[in-house]
């Protein structure tokens, strides 16, 4: 499989790119190849107006697989974070500020406790 990379793509496009059009490839290819179930690595929306585009993308996925394998393995954590993912430490910084000035009235903290973190 080879991705143009010569273009600037929309964040749109880029997260078509990799997580709906990579799992229409991934689902067909498995069906083909008889591969009993299908385990997919989603993601769980932790507020809903951050990064709307990816979690939409990562449903779209989902239902495409769900169209091929009607009972995969979807995992959905919330958030991974680490010293090499930094966007993602800003996002978990912002969330809590947000959440601690009283902007996010229905977000569980919870939320936002990371499965696991690189060191």
């Amino acid at each position: 499989m080879h991705w143009d990379y010569s273009s600037e793509p929309s964040t749109n496009q880029t997260y078509q790119r990799f997580n709906v059009e990579i799992a229409r490839i991934l689902v067909t290819e498995a069906r083909k190849q008889q591969v009993p179930i299908f385990v997919y690595l989603s993601a769980k929306p932790f507020v809903p107006f951050l990064l709307k585009a990816y979690f939409e993308s990562k449903k779209r996925a989902e239902a495409i697989i769900m169209d091929v394998y009607p009972n995969p393995l979807i995992i959905r954590p919330s958030l991974f974070v680490g010293k090499e993912r930094r966007g993602t430490r800003a996002v978990a910084q912002l969330t809590k500020f947000a959440h601690a000035l009283g902007l996010l009235k229905n977000f569980n903290r919870s939320q936002l406790k990371p499965l696991l973190e690189w060191f």
